[in-house]
């Protein structure tokens, strides 16, 4: 680990690439807590830029560490309730961390409340009273409010195999909206996913291509300072939406392998023509 000093004359005087390449662990530490945005976890602003985090959580104290919420059902990363923790700290962490089996799933409380949109805090204290899985998750009383094994299997579900429930449900309302009347929900999606990957590409070359101006030292050259009077973006909001569509692009080439593995798979919902809307 490198003193203050010299940490300090890198925070300054370093490139975000060079920071990347000298402190490659920590770098791979922050792409991984951005990442779990999509999981739903929230990354405070102050360090959303890699420099940002560098000086505000620190180093790692030692090689192979990782980066840890103090409380793990806070979803929040931010200086103040994170910290570096060995895997070895944080396995006896996790143990500490309420699971629940319900339906031959075992999952943390949080993503049981997440999944079904409960209030964690209600979930936790029926938790610690104890109680079979249904009464911790519904309560006594709420046996109608148990999701059935419909629920677990819902059309909207098998109409979308690619995606997750979440996101199945979201594509489902918006393939309702917008569709052509003899259009499969397959065609809607390939077109849409074709759309949004082509425009991520283009946004991340625009952007990439003044990155990397400005760690040239060229961020006031003629074509530069035209195309950021287009965006109207400071460097720091180009930075940070360059790291946005980085995940946005990851997330969706993750989709894309999925959806793939759909292409062929015949008589499928999803490939059946929605009916003609009633006028």
């Amino acid at each position: 680990m490198p003193d203050d000093n010299v940490f300090e004359r890198d925070l300054e005087g370093l490139s975000r690439t060079e920071l990347k390449n000298k402190y490659p662990q920590e770098y791979q530490s922050w792409k991984n807590m951005k990442s779990r945005r999509r999981d739903g976890a929230v990354v405070h602003p102050s360090i959303l830029d890699f420099g940002d985090f560098l000086r505000l959580i620190g180093l790692m104290p030692e090689p192979g560490m990782t980066l840890d919420r103090i409380d793990p059902h806070d979803p929040e990363y931010s200086p103040d309730k994170c910290r570096w923790l060995t895997k070895a700290q944080q396995a006896s962490n996790q143990k500490r961390t309420k699971v629940l089996t319900y339906k031959g799933q075992t999952k943390t409380v949080t993503d049981w409340c997440r999944e079904f949109g409960l209030k964690p805090d209600t979930v936790r204290r029926r938790f610690n009273r104890g109680g079979a899985p249904e009464e911790i998750l519904f309560g006594k009383s709420a046996t109608n409010s148990q999701p059935s094994d419909d629920w677990q299997h819902t059309t909207t579900a098998d109409r979308w195999p690619w995606l997750s429930t979440k996101r199945a449900v979201a594509w489902e309302q918006d393939f309702k909206n917008r569709h052509e009347h003899l259009e499969t929900r397959y065609e809607f999606f390939e077109d849409h996913l074709s759309r949004d990957l082509d425009n991520t590409r283009s946004e991340l070359a625009n952007l990439e291509f003044l990155i990397k101006a400005h760690e040239a030292g060229k961020q006031n050259t003629l074509d530069v300072l035209e195309q950021r009077q287009g965006l109207d973006m400071s460097w720091d909001e180009i930075f940070n939406r360059f790291d946005e569509l980085e995940d946005q692009l990851e997330v969706l080439m993750e989709v894309q392998a999925k959806f793939e593995t759909c292409r062929d798979t015949a008589g499928a919902i999803y490939h059946r023509p929605e009916p003609l809307r009633q006028k």
